[in-house]
């Protein structure tokens, strides 16, 4: 073997070897998606439908189910109730620090065009059938339990075009589609900002500095402008901002910067989400701050030990059909929880 030969069996080698640990490394970001998954549709239907039944039935159009009539399982009942920890906005903290470290991946070898479609295929179809199995069930809700259909058409058309409803102020339908709409905001970013996504450049850290700076400027001169748009506006910038921690992951791990300075990027993005969620008008936002220190917290220990995340064939099933079940899994569950439960399911075990 000549020595030309042998450098390019060790290149090779070595090109394998990067692209197995690659697929190793992300594929813990796509268990977590899993674990993600799993911990939403534990909030909404272990903690949410049991304990906050009239937001259950306010959606999903079925009447309060008193507790007295209809007790919650023995084991629902046992389930400690910690103040500061809301497992909804764990799994919410993944799916945004998951999508900002993932979704820079293929911006490099895309253009505008490319990405927008990419994106509109690989989530309106699944959303579309998703919305339609909501509103399924609200009439399914209707029929058993002898109410109205709760929308009018002009609350349903804005949610056949995902990330204008909260534009236009569209009364919410399914209260699950708030994370989609902040993930497309995203996605417009990323459009925008392609060219410095392209460059690999920390210029993209701009952005969350401009939309604190921006709340910041709304907080402090907030009786001069309308409150319904900095409102809309704050909710957003704040949401924003936390992606991109995700971004300084995604940084970290190409190593265009340390892990190191990706942790203390990190570290001041969640000051300022942390801060922006302290002045939102809504108090129960900031509540949930702690949750979303530990989804960052769950992050960065995959991230350390990916192996820990490799070949879980449950968390990779659950991953797979992420989006579907964000899509459909609400007001369906509700509504059928309520069926079974109106109906006599002996639920006291």
């Amino acid at each position: 073997m000549t020595k030309v030969q042998a450098e390019k069996n060790w290149a090779t080698v070595m090109t394998i070897g990067l692209i197995k640990d690659r697929k190793i490394r992300v594929e813990f970001a796509n268990n977590l998606r899993g674990l993600a998954i799993l911990g939403v549709l534990a909030c909404h239907y272990l903690g949410i439908f049991w304990n906050e039944r009239e937001v259950a039935s306010r959606f999903a159009n079925f009447p309060y189910l008193d507790p007295a009539v209809y007790p919650s399982p023995r084991w629902i009942q046992i389930i400690p109730d910690v103040d500061w920890f809301d497992l909804g906005a764990v799994s919410v903290g993944l799916f945004f620090i998951i999508s900002g470290f993932v979704i820079p991946f293929g911006l490099p070898s895309a253009t505008r065009t490319s990405f927008f479609i990419g994106r509109f295929l690989r989530l309106y179809p699944t959303y579309i059938a998703g919305f339609l199995v909501s509103l399924l069930s609200l009439k399914f809700a209707a029929m058993i339990f002898a109410t109205e259909f709760p929308h009018g058409i002009r609350a349903v058309l804005p949610h056949f075009v995902p990330g204008i409803h909260d534009l236009l102020f569209a009364r919410p339908i399914d209260g699950v589609i708030w994370t989609l709409e902040i993930e497309i905001k995203f996605y417009f970013i990323c459009m925008v900002v392609m060219p410095l996504f392209r460059q690999k450049s920390l210029k993209d850290f701009y952005i969350p500095l401009f939309l604190s700076a921006a709340q910041l400027y709304l907080f402090l001169y907030s009786g001069r402008i309308d409150f319904e748009y900095s409102k809309l506006f704050s909710f957003n910038a704040s949401y924003l901002t936390f992606i991109f921690i995700g971004v300084a992951g995604h940084y970290a791990y190409e190593r265009l910067i340390s892990q190191h300075e990706a942790l203390l990027l990190s570290s001041f993005l969640l000051t300022s989400f942390i801060w922006q969620l302290k002045n939102y008008p809504e108090p129960a936002l900031y509540r949930s701050a702690a949750s979303y220190l530990l989804s960052f917290a769950l992050f960065c220990i995959a991230y350390k030990l990916p192996r820990f995340f490799e070949n879980n064939a449950c968390l990779t099933f659950f991953a797979n059909i992420s989006f579907p079940l964000y899509a459909s899994h609400g007001l369906f569950g509700y509504a059928f929880m309520a069926y079974l439960l109106a109906s006599g399911y002996n639920n006291n075990v």
